[in-house]
């Protein structure tokens, strides 16, 4: 304490140092009480130490051909799942697959559109004020209970022109519920091939009626504007480090499962899928009935396509594969180094 100068007041006074460090206290604390209400919303764990008899592996889930990061949702809280993505990696048919579960509430759309740069398919158009916004215009005011999730897969949320707009509006959502999230990855060059020969499909744009040696150009022309800094989405899409980095700077990897999109059909796969999500784990043979039911349905709706269209699915020459994945080859090495796998695909 001071004295304010004057030799006749005594009253003491507090030293400016007191309220810096008082000030430095109180930071401290609201840093430590907002990551303590992100971990509760994730519902995330503290890893066991190996001193306590436990290990990492016994709730975390493992790197491997599967799929990477992830963990095992406790249920002490309803689960909101997002599907962050990306187009032709399987997204539809997983949503299917979990659209199968009795604890999925899966209303509307699959692709919600909600929390990404706009063209909702929700009731209302985003971005959504709160979680019972997001609710009410997305599932109808369901409201999930403890032992279930709601499902929003919309491949767009993944790119790097709208992660960072789908990570500001889930933590501005906050609620009493715990966020999921759940990212497939394909090879990136066939990805790439497959959303061309998707717009031919469905006669969008230039693409419509087009043959294969077209379609290898208009490629190659994506990829000429893609090395020269211009974002295009069939290219751009592919680059899957960059928005998973941008991801990971906001959200720990124990919120997120990174599923292999190749192994969408093994059941192991989904066992992870079904745990991360809080959903109950089927039997394997109930697993298989989702899995062939959901990839009949899909195979039967493309053929109804394809026909109605009267093109056949676009193979891209080995020329322009190469060259695809030659671009996607620096990209996919770090995102090893970063999931902790081998690589899940070769060049195609």
């Amino acid at each position: 304490q001071v004295s304010s100068g004057n030799p006749s007041d005594t009253t003491p006074r507090l030293d400016i140092s007191f309220w810096v460090a008082m000030a430095r206290v109180l930071s401290v604390a609201l840093a430590l009480a907002a990551q303590a209400s992100l971990s509760e919303a994730l519902e995330l764990r503290s890893v066991p130490s190996k001193a306590q008899g436990e290990t990492a592996s016994s709730w975390l889930f493992p790197s491997d051909e599967l799929s990477a990061f992830g963990s095992e949702f406790s249920q002490k809280r309803p689960a909101v799942a997002v599907g962050l993505g990306y187009q032709k990696c399987g997204t539809t048919v997983m949503a299917r697959i979990l659209g199968q579960h009795a604890d999925t509430i899966n209303f509307g759309a699959k692709e919600k559109h909600y929390l990404g740069n706009g063209g909702s398919q929700c009731e209302r158009p985003g971005p959504p004020s709160s979680l019972e916004d997001y609710l009410d215009s997305c599932f109808g005011g369901q409201r999930p209970q403890k032992h279930q999730t709601t499902l929003d897969f919309t491949p767009t949320y993944g790119t790097m022109a709208e992660i960072g707009t789908v990570i500001s509006n889930v933590v501005n959502m906050s609620g009493d519920v715990g966020y999921r999230f759940v990212m497939a990855m394909r090879e990136p060059a066939s990805r790439a091939a497959s959303s061309m020969g998707m717009y031919r499909k469905l006669a969008l744009f230039e693409y419509a009626n087009t043959t294969d040696e077209q379609l290898d150009n208009f490629l190659l022309r994506e990829l000429q504007n893609r090395k020269s800094g211009k974002q295009t989405r069939f290219i751009s899409d592919g680059e899957y480090v960059e928005p998973l980095k941008v991801f990971l700077k906001s959200f720990p990897k124990e919120s997120l499962l990174v599923v292999n999109t190749a192994k969408i059909s093994d059941p192991q796969t989904w066992k992870r899928i079904y745990k991360h999500l809080g959903l109950s784990v089927a039997a394997d043979q109930q697993i298989t009935d989702y899995i062939e039911a959901a990839s009949l349905r899909y195979q039967g709706q493309q053929e109804e396509k394809y026909a109605s269209s009267h093109t056949l699915p676009y193979k891209a020459s080995p020329v322009v594969l190469k060259q695809l994945s030659d671009h996607y080859k620096q990209m996919d090495n770090e995102l090893w180094q970063i999931l902790g796998t081998q690589p899940w695909w070769n060049e195609p």
